[in-house]
């Protein structure tokens, strides 16, 4: 009787160890996809950075671009009413 007392224990040790394992492991497997996550979202959020500089740069050369077309512009018209005036 002590012998099947004994092992009963036993058996039920030998149970609660592997669900022990088991919920360890469900655990580390939830971090480790957690962890996947904030690194999915933190690659993503790098992503939208890098486009909003791009977009940011493009904004100002075409800015600049603008600037000195409307600069070319004014040369140009001072230009010509200057060569008006001459004659």
């Amino acid at each position: 009787m002590l012998c099947y007392a004994i092992l009963c224990y036993a058996l039920l040790c030998y149970a609660m160890l592997c669900y022990a394992m088991l919920c360890y492991a469900m655990l580390c497997y939830a971090m480790l996809c957690y962890a996947m996550l904030c690194y999915a979202m933190l690659c993503y959020a790098m992503l939208c950075y890098a486009m909003l500089c791009y977009a940011m740069l493009c904004y100002a050369m075409l800015c600049y671009a603008m600037l000195c077309y409307a600069m070319l512009c004014s040369a140009m018209l001072c230009y010509a009413m200057l060569s008006y005036a001459m004659l």
